[in-house]
């Protein structure tokens, strides 16, 4: 069962609502860094510390292709609602 993070969650839903507007990668990556967005801060396994920094375009392509933000899950490669 997936668990939502409503912190998370409501970013999520600005990038959407951004993207859905402006129709740019780039133009949702900078609107959101002169709001003063963080992409997510996190530990990688080697304890290298990664993210807490301005978001791209890439970042943003990666959040709306996302397919767990559409409510579905991918499991041996079949996606289940």
């Amino acid at each position: 069962k997936l668990i939502i993070n409503e912190k998370e969650a409501k970013l999520v839903r600005d990038i959407f609502n951004l993207y859905i507007k402006e129709r740019s990668l780039l133009s949702v990556a900078m609107i959101l860094n002169e709001k003063g967005c963080k992409t997510k801060r996190y530990v990688t396994r080697s304890g290298k510390v990664s993210g807490d920094g301005k978001f791209k375009n890439t970042r943003i392509q990666h959040t709306v292709r996302n397919i767990l933000y559409t409510g579905k899950v991918r499991y041996n490669n079949e996606i289940y609602q």
